[in-house]
C-alpha cells in the first residue's frame, strides 16, 4: 500500500469518521491504485454513464455524475472539440471541479463509482482523490483510460476523474422564508450561478418552473460549485402550482422585472418571501407578471443601461434580502 504523509492519513481518519467508517479499514478503503481495476469500454457502468448525457436517462435513473477534479491537466490530453450541442445532465449529474467532489463527500453523499484516469491514478497531484476514495465503500473505485473518460464529460480540458452517485433528494423545510423560483431560466451558466448565489444569501429552497435548464446539467454544476448538493430543488408542474406551494409556505412573490414600480431594495424582504427570476430572453412570464400575487421590482439603472444579466440580478437581489435580514433595518434602509 502506498504510504500516506500524515496530514494525509489525518484527513482519511476525519473522513473515515465523517462516514461511519472504523479507522482500521483505511488500509483497503486508501488503497494503491494500482489495487484499483482497470475498465473496458463494454463494462456495463460505464454504457450507463454515456447515456446519463441525455437528460431524460439522468431522470429515469435519478443519478448524478461529477467530472473532472481540479488537478493539473495530463501532458498529453489535448483539449477535446466541443460540440454544438450542449448535453444536458439530470439526476445522474457531471459536475466538475475537485472542489464539486469533494463537497458532495463533505456534504455527506456517496457516488456510487469514481472513476480516475489510469495516467494520473499514481500521480502526486492525485492525493486528494485516494484520500477521497476513503470515502467510499470498496469496489467503488476504478481505473480507465483518459480517453475513454474523456469521452464521457464535455469538458475541453477533461482532468481525470469522474464520479456518478444517486441525485440528492434534501428536505424542504416545513416554512422556508427566502425562495428562489426559476421561471424558464434557460442558460445552464444562470441556472448554476443563481443556485450558488441563493444558497450564499441563505435561502432554503429552490422551485423551477417549465422550460428551465437541468440543474443538474454539467454546465449547471459547474457554475454552481456544489450549490446542487447544498439546497433542495423541486420542479413545479406550473406557475400555478408553485403559487399554491408559496401560499402554503406564507411566501409573498416578489418579482425581478424591469417594469416593476417598486425598486428591490424598498421591498420587506425579512418576511417569508419568494424572489422569481425570468428569462434572459423573454423576461418575466406574462402569467407571473400579471398575477395580482406577484409583486415586481426592479434594480434601479444608470448610464443608459436597460437590465442586468440574470444571474447578477437575481444575485443582487437575493443578497439585499439577506443584508436586510442580517442588519435588521428597515426596507431600503
Amino acid at each position: 500500500m502506498r504510504s500516506l504523509s500524515s496530514a494525509n492519513a489525518r484527513s482519511c481518519l476525519i473522513v473515515a469518521a465523517s462516514a461511519g467508517l472504523h479507522p482500521r479499514r483505511l488500509t483497503s478503503m486508501c488503497a494503491d491504485p494500482d489495487g484499483w481495476p482497470l475498465l473496458g469500454r463494454h463494462n456495463a457502468q460505464l454504457k450507463l454513464l454515456r447515456t446519463l448525457k441525455q437528460r431524460k436517462h439522468r431522470e429515469r435513473e435519478g443519478l448524478v455524475v461529477l467530472v473532472r477534479l481540479r488537478l493539473p491537466a495530463l501532458p498529453t490530453c489535448r483539449p477535446r472539440k466541443r460540440s454544438t450541442h450542449q448535453p444536458r445532465a439530470h439526476p445522474r449529474t457531471a459536475q466538475e471541479g475537485q472542489r464539486l467532489v469533494l463537497d458532495a463527500l463533505e456534504a455527506g453523499q456517496q457516488p456510487t463509482l469514481l472513476l480516475v484516469a489510469d495516467e494520473l491514478a499514481s500521480r502526486p497531484e492525485a492525493e486528494a482523490v485516494r484520500t477521497a476514495a476513503a470515502r467510499l465503500a470498496e469496489g467503488s473505485v476504478a481505473r480507465v483510460p483518459m480517453a475513454m473518460l474523456d469521452s464521457l464529460s464535455d469538458t475541453q480540458t477533461p482532468q481525470g476523474v469522474l464520479a456518478m452517485m444517486p441525485q440528492p433528494s434534501l428536505a424542504v423545510p416545513d416554512k422556508p422564508s427566502l425562495v428562489l423560483v426559476f421561471d424558464r431560466i434557460s442558460d445552464p451558466g444562470n441556472m448554476g450561478t443563481l443556485l450558488r448565489s441563493a444558497v450564499g444569501a441563505g435561502a432554503h429552497v429552490a422551485l423551477t418552473l417549465p422550460g428551465c435548464s437541468d440543474p443538474w446539467g454539467q454546465k449547471a454544476l459547474r457554475a454552481g460549485m456544489g450549490a446542487q448538493l447544498r439546497m433542495p430543488i423541486r420542479a413545479a408542474a406550473s406557475w400555478e402550482d408553485a403559487a399554491r406551494q408559496l401560499d402554503g409556505w406564507g411566501c409573498a412573490a416578489f418579482a425581478a422585472d424591469a417594469r416593476g414600480e417598486s425598486a428591490h431594495y424598498s421591498l420587506d424582504w425579512r418576511e417569508p418571501c419568494a424572489l422569481v427570476v425570468g428569462s434572459e430572453a423573454h423576461g418575466l412570464s406574462e402569467e407571473i407578471a400579471t398575477d395580482r400575487r406577484t409583486t415586481l421590482c426592479r434594480i434601479p439603472m444608470y448610464g443608459g443601461i436597460e437590465s442586468l444579466n440574470a444571474a447578477m440580478a437575481g444575485a443582487i437581489m437575493l443578497f439585499e434580502a439577506q443584508r436586510q435580514r442580517t442588519v435588521g433595518s428597515e426596507a431600503g434602509g
